[in-house]
């Protein structure tokens, strides 16, 4: 009986998950009229859904879809599921030889897990002792990626494109691409004219790493600012207004254009820092430079400083190019925390 119970609680779980877009955010920011799911309890039992990005040394690490990073410890008393696979659940052993004979071939599985003797806190790492494990079927299909947080730029035309900022609980930027046909607004109804800067807080939704600045799939509007977090309006932001993210460039030269908020832009590059002002720096197809204390610099022809808002490459060759700019101080060292924004783009021949 305690078995089936816990079996329909993995079921439920699991059915939440993968039926509402909702439901697997982070800590309070779920749409108006919804619960409100709450972080992990420490020395709870509690349940988990993400993919296993590796297995050693007995034990299972996954990352769910709030992007919380959660270490299973596998136990002698620990039961398994691989639907199809296995009659019902099974010890270890008649697990490892439904995956073909190694754990391994977990790595990339969805999995639903729930753990006992839970420790940490968002964003993890979590850890817990593995109390039941069933591997989800269908691979295939990509998990969302979440960024939650306070919008400080959202610029949408007359096509519905444009692009999105939000400043997340760290105070770290993260800028997304909107696209009409494409991008959806929720709750039902929710229009982009209802997205208010410094005053909505939401969720943006993606099939990709949210770092690579991909496009929202979805933006989702929240009732309210959850206790916690605070208003961004001066907060530093750079965004990338031109080029646009996934455009098609001539080969030749091509201008980086941004907007910069809540920053003063210098001429003192190299001098003594003073908070609240300095420069940028323009990347490309080279990461930013984010340790705290460290100029952000790259290789030769990799990156340029300036106070202007744009930058022109010159000689920019055929291929897929990424343009990056971070807002560093007058000593060329990140804000902290680093206030960075790329986008990546295509060059061609045939131009545009």
């Amino acid at each position: 009986m305690k078995g089936l119970r816990i079996v329909s609680i993995l079921l439920l779980v699991f059915g939440l998950l993968l039926g509402s877009v909702g439901s697997i955010f982070a800590q309070d920011p779920t749409p108006s009229g919804h619960p409100s799911p709450s972080p992990p309890v420490t020395g709870k039992r509690q349940g988990f859904f993400g993919n296993v990005t590796s297995v050693s040394s007995g034990n299972i690490t996954l990352v769910t879809q709030e992007g919380w990073t959660v270490v299973l410890k596998l136990q002698d008393t620990t039961r398994y599921n691989l639907p199809g696979e296995t009659q019902g659940w099974v010890n270890l052993s008649d697990f490892t030889t439904a995956l073909g004979g190694s754990l391994n071939a977990l790595v990339g599985s969805r999995v639903i897990a729930l753990a006992s003797d839970v420790t940490g806190s968002p964003p993890g790492p979590f850890a817990g002792n593995a109390v039941r494990v069933m591997a989800v079927p269908s691979r295939q299909q990509p998990l969302f990626a979440h960024r939650t947080g306070i919008v400080v730029q959202f610029e949408v035309g007359p096509s519905g494109n444009g692009t999105i900022t939000i400043v997340d609980i760290a105070k770290v930027n993260h800028q997304f691409t909107i696209v009409g046909n494409e991008t959806q607004y929720f709750p039902n109804g929710t229009k982009p004219s209802d997205i208010q800067v410094n005053n909505s807080f939401v969720t943006v939704v993606t099939t990709t790493n949210p770092r690579l600045q991909p496009v929202a799939k979805a933006v989702v509007l929240h009732g309210r600012i959850p206790p916690g977090w605070v208003s961004s309006s001066s907060a530093p932001t750079v965004t990338i207004t031109a080029p646009k993210a996934g455009a098609t460039l001539g080969v030749g030269s091509a201008t980086v254009t941004v907007k910069v908020s809540n920053f003063n832009l210098v001429n003192k590059l190299g001098q003594a820092n003073v908070a609240g002002e300095g420069h940028i720096h323009y990347f490309m197809d080279v990461d930013p430079p984010t340790a705290p204390g460290q100029p952000a610099f790259t290789a030769a022809g990799t990156y340029a400083a300036t106070t202007s808002t744009s930058y022109t490459w010159l000689n920019v060759p055929a291929g897929t190019h990424k343009f990056s700019v971070e807002l560093v101080n007058n000593d060329h060292t990140p804000l902290t925390p680093p206030v960075v924004a790329s986008v990546t783009v295509t060059v061609s021949a045939a131009g545009y």
